[in-house]
């Protein structure tokens, strides 16, 4: 029998073998700044020889990136995988009923965030999700409940607060949109130039420096509906 030399073999099989990945690929794929390089790299770590627990927190960066792009049912294909690797993991659960709130799968949806919220009661990102998920799906009332819970347990949440302040205009509750409006402004959530450029390209022109002619733009913005 003719035996050939490691490195011989081994160039032979490399055009057979995955594309492993790299400590770099799981950096990328959890951190990476473009959904499109980190999915890339998601790709890569799940066809590498990384443990369970790595390659389904692939599957879940995965998934949020097909998520966000626009990928809905793959997304739900790699959601499924992490929690086929790791069943308790909130995070999996949380952007799984997202992606099945996209869908327009209620029930879907409500079924994986209530697992979510039994598994974590205190994380406000998963009531966060439902928040964003009941206003999409129509849910108004249940959105804004949803919204106060995660202040309540982050009252640093801006992306909550700016998320409230916007279904609070919806809802007509007008000193509630500007006090959520002034509270991101306090916090350095966002600076009064964006908003007065908001406010600008609505018709209701504001000085940048804010200041009282300012809250008054801002009022009459809220009072129009946030237009």
């Amino acid at each position: 029998m003719i035996r050939l030399p490691a490195f011989l073999l081994l160039a032979l099989l490399a055009p057979a073998l995955p594309a492993f990945g790299s400590a770099d690929d799981v950096h990328a794929c959890t951190w990476g700044e473009r959904w499109e390089a980190r999915i890339a790299a998601c790709t890569r770590v799940i066809g590498s020889g990384y443990g369970s627990a790595t390659v389904a927190r692939a599957y879940l960066h995965r998934g949020e990136g097909r998520l966000v792009t626009g990928q809905t049912l793959e997304a739900v294909r790699d959601l499924r995988a992490a929690l086929r690797l790791e069943p308790e993991m909130v995070s999996a659960m949380m952007v799984l009923g997202a992606a099945y709130g996209e869908l327009g799968k209620p029930e879907q949806a409500f079924r994986w965030f209530n697992a979510a919220v039994a598994r974590a009661p205190d994380a406000p990102e998963v009531w966060y999700w439902r928040a964003r998920t009941e206003a999409r799906l129509g849910l108004a009332d249940a959105a804004l409940a949803d919204l106060d819970r995660v202040l309540g347990l982050d009252p640093d949440h801006h992306a909550a607060r700016l998320h409230r302040a916007q279904l609070r205009c919806a809802l007509g509750d007008v000193e509630g949109t500007v006090a959520d409006f002034r509270h991101a402004l306090a916090a350095g959530a966002m600076t009064w130039d964006r908003i007065a450029r908001r406010l600008a390209g609505a018709g209701f022109p504001a000085t940048p420096g804010g200041g009282e002619a300012g809250l008054d733009a801002l009022n009459a913005w809220a009072r129009a509906g946030c237009p």
